[in-house]
């Protein structure tokens, strides 16, 4: 393996631009360089499809066993007092309630307990990144390009939109005059900051 090549510490690094703007989160099929800044540089992750394959499956195994069948049971308690209200005319009662609260606590308990049993039950994947640039070659980082987008489809232009993020483009200036640019990063210029502060830059 090169000696630009390498696998990463997952404690130490943190990925810039994770699938969003390319057709909405983790979309299928979406290909992109991601990149990923870590104690030496920025690195461009060479396994960027196998990280996003966990994902998908995590949040498949999410939705198939916590999502689908939590829905199902909401589905059929809002049935249920719909029937007791306008068939049986029984109103809503206290007796009622505190067995709908119940059912939302399991639901809830359920939910955190699976999503744990899941996370646990998926092998991690390594991070492998190749090095672009060191720190020490670094000479600035412009943010550009900063727009809000749709997590769910494409991207959007409705601030108000309560499944839109922000995300922006970082220009990356070496000391040798070399560019690079590096395309959805999420909340753009947080991260720029944190990234200054984990890192201890002066850029």
């Amino acid at each position: 393996m090169s000696s630009r090549i390498r696998n990463l510490n997952r404690n130490e690094v943190m990925l810039l631009n994770f699938s969003w703007g390319q057709g909405g989160l983790l979309a299928l099929g979406s290909h992109y360089t991601m990149y990923a800044a870590s104690p030496e540089g920025i690195y461009r992750v060479v396994n960027a499809d196998q990280i996003l394959s966990r994902y998908r499956n995590m949040l498949t195994k999410i939705l198939k066993y916590i999502g689908i069948p939590e829905a199902v049971i909401i589905v059929g308690i809002v049935v249920f007092l719909v029937y007791q209200e306008v068939i049986k005319h029984i109103a809503f009662t206290f007796y009622y309630f505190h067995i709908v609260t119940i059912i939302v606590i399991l639901m809830a308990v359920y939910g955190i307990v699976g999503g744990f049993i899941i996370l646990k039950r998926t092998p991690p994947v390594p991070i492998i990144g190749e090095l672009v640039v060191t720190w020490n070659e670094v000479g600035k980082i412009d943010v550009t390009n900063v727009r809000r987008v749709d997590v769910n489809s494409s991207e959007s232009d409705t601030d108000n939109n309560q499944n839109t993020i922000e995300v922006g483009d970082w220009h990356v200036l070496t000391y040798t005059g070399a560019e690079i640019t590096i395309r959805d990063v999420t909340d753009p210029y947080f991260k720029l900051k944190i990234l200054k502060r984990k890192f201890g830059l002066n850029i």
